[in-house]
């Protein structure tokens, strides 16, 4: 399924998820996280997305709950728009990163891999399992299963799916998301390299 934010009666809402799993400040390091919230406070960058701070970067993992009177419709419409700003966070730090390389040239830029955010999506006792990813400027929804976990044999199913992905945030994701926050502190090493090597006042000249 494409979502798009062009389409009248389906337009996306501001994401207000019911529940997030995202990495935490201190599985970066804490010199990466500082520099991470550096650049929130000054609004460059923001990867803890919520409103209220909530010390949870990265989203991986978003579910968007609904009792039967609301309908799978509205949980899976805000699943859609809560997935694009977490693919987006990623876009964002790549975009930041590439646009510092030219003035602070470093040897190599580490591969954006696809990325993907994983959805949940429920409707009483329904719950739905969706991959968020992009392609070019759209973004995409794909169905990865459903189920009803008052069974015991879909909750079992339904359980083993969240623990890959869990496996798979605290592993892959939360690597390469690393390893593309390690350049921010390459960049500031090279902007503190330009610094101590200007002549003193150059700063000031025009």
């Amino acid at each position: 399924t494409t979502t798009r934010t062009t389409v009248n009666s389906w337009e996306l809402t501001t994401p207000k998820p019911d529940a997030t799993v995202a990495l935490s400040p201190a599985s970066l390091g804490s010199l990466h996280a500082l520099r991470l919230e550096r650049l929130q406070l000054q609004k460059y960058l923001f990867t803890d997305p919520h409103q209220a701070r909530m010390h949870l970067l990265f989203p991986f993992l978003i579910a968007e709950t609904k009792g039967l009177s609301t309908g799978l419709i509205d949980a899976q419409n805000q699943a859609a728009s809560s997935g694009a700003s977490a693919l987006n966070i990623h876009t964002r730090l790549h975009d930041f990163i590439t646009s510092e390389i030219p003035a602070h040239p470093i040897n190599s830029l580490p591969c954006h891999p696809q990325l993907f955010v994983f959805t949940i999506t429920t409707e009483g006792p329904v719950h739905e399992l969706w991959v968020n990813y992009r392609d070019g400027d759209e973004f995409h929804m794909t169905h990865q299963g459903v189920w009803r976990p008052t069974g015991e044999k879909d909750a079992l199913v339904f359980v083993e799916r969240l623990a890959r992905i869990m496996h798979w945030g605290l592993g892959v994701y939360r690597e390469v998301v690393l390893q593309n926050v390690k350049q921010i502190e390459l960049i500031d090493r090279e902007r503190l390299k330009k610094i101590l090597s200007d002549p003193p006042g150059s700063c000031c000249m025009k």
